[in-house]
């Protein structure tokens, strides 16, 4: 078996894993099982974004159908101890909010009535609730020295009247210290360091920034390219401005899930290009660590995407980045096969084959909806051209990928049989198949 890591000591001193329980998440036993291939991989620790697979207490409303129980939680923070990895909750405080926001019983606390993404920071009781939630999860792991708070893309943030008026007379940073204050400092009194995603921050004054960067560490995430040349948020910029202001900074990379809202699986080469600039720039800004983020879903609201265990080869690629500071020789196939024989990896062969099988089978399908379109507009354009030939065509394809998806859609079954409820499969399928199939039924039978 090769070796994935080649380097004694990791270039850079905390390198931690994102674990987004929102989409797909796995089963108990697969939770603890996996954490040896996570800790093979080179990661010093696990930020785990929690979201409706908590069991909480606060309201269990908020507890998704397969949430986890009080026993597997305090199994989890058990054996990521027993195997020297760092647990980090994540538990959203402004954007994001959905988990809370969707239930009516919580409407008085929406930015907007008509939104449930985000949070009213001067809403009477808001602050509380996230405080609520907060103590939730502490009540379950114990011993933890660092806490997410989330706090991005707070979109709308500032479009109800009175916080509008309030941003008006103060500022959006004042606004958002006027809700974070309260919290940051619930756990700085415990020895808990908090967290916040850095995009909201990145117009704010010098002042603001050194007061926030007091009492918590900045994470500046980014996942395509390099920080240095991309014109987004993460540009090197406000970087330096963060840096200028004394914010202790972590960075954030992705390993998946950032290479569009339903993928099924991640680009090797833009991850690679997107962690190898990180680990330069953390190592310059003398950044706290790295957090290679894996989304399964954009929001709650949107579909799973990559899904986690055909990933686990681009896991394994992040994973040496952020230790060794380069990828193993011989890349993304390398990966493949030390994650096949690595413990905890037995299922990726499999699961990555059905993956990519059902990817392909699903391309092939939208091209055959583009292809007919295209006919019928040739058609309409020059009478002339018969399109009878090429629709029979067409439609003698469809008939072929119908049962062609039928048999990739079992296999990914059987694949991840064990390692998520089948509900989540189920969902997978169904939200990437019957949208194609609907179209492409309704544009033969036309």
């Amino acid at each position: 078996m090769m070796k994935l890591l080649t380097r004694t000591e990791p270039v850079l001193p905390h390198r931690i894993l994102h674990m987004d329980l929102k989409g797909c998440p796995p089963t108990p036993d697969r939770l603890i099982n996996g954490l040896d291939l996570v800790k093979a991989c080179g990661y010093s620790g696990l930020l785990i974004e929690w979201e409706d697979q908590f069991p909480w207490t606060v309201d269990q409303k908020f507890r998704g159908p397969t949430c986890y129980s009080a026993d597997d939680v305090r199994r989890l923070v058990d054996e990521a101890a027993r195997r020297d990895l760092e647990l980090i909750p994540l538990v959203q405080c402004l954007g994001h909010m959905e988990t809370v926001l969707r239930h009516e019983d919580y409407a008085a606390l929406r930015e907007l009535p008509e939104t449930i993404d985000l949070l009213n920071p001067l809403a009477e009781g808001a602050a509380a609730l996230v405080q609520r939630l907060i103590d939730d999860v502490l009540a379950l792991m114990p011993g933890i020295k660092r806490f997410h708070l989330g706090g991005d893309e707070a979109w709308q943030f500032g479009s109800n009247p009175e916080t509008s008026a309030f941003i008006e007379q103060h500022g959006k940073g004042a606004l958002y210290l006027h809700h974070v204050d309260p919290l940051l400092r619930h756990l700085n009194q415990r020895g808990i360091r908090p967290m916040l995603w850095h995009d909201m921050m990145i117009e704010w004054d010098q002042s603001e920034l050194h007061k926030l960067g007091e009492q918590a560490d900045l994470v500046v995430w980014g996942y395509t390219g390099d920080p240095a040349t991309i014109e987004h948020h993460y540009n090197l910029r406000y970087v330096r401005r963060f840096a200028e202001a004394g914010m202790p900074m972590w960075g954030a990379t992705a390993c998946k899930g950032a290479d569009g809202m339903n993928g099924n699986l991640p680009d090797p080469a833009s991850r690679i290009v997107n962690a190898l600039a990180w680990v330069e720039h953390a190592r310059t800004f003398q950044m706290k660590g790295l957090i290679a983020t894996a989304w399964s879903r954009y929001s709650t609201a949107r579909p799973q995407c990559d899904m986690t265990e055909a990933a686990l080869d681009c896991m394994a690629l992040v994973g040496a980045i952020l230790h060794d500071g380069r990828p193993p020789e011989g890349g993304i196939e390398a990966c493949r096969q030390w994650t096949s024989q690595a413990p905890g990896g037995e299922s990726f062969a499999a699961c990555f084959a059905a993956i990519s099988l059902f990817s392909q089978r699903m391309n092939w399908g939208w091209t055959l909806l583009r292809m007919h379109d295209e006919q019928r507009a040739l058609s309409a354009a020059d009478p002339t051209r018969d399109p009878f030939p090429p629709l029979r065509y067409l439609s003698k394809q469809y008939k072929q990928l119908k049962l062609d998806l039928i048999n990739a859609a079992e296999q990914v079954r059987q694949a991840y049989h064990g390692l998520t409820d089948a509900r989540w499969i189920e969902e997978y399928l169904d939200t990437r198949v019957r949208p194609l199939t609907e179209l492409l039924d309704e544009r033969l039978a036309g």
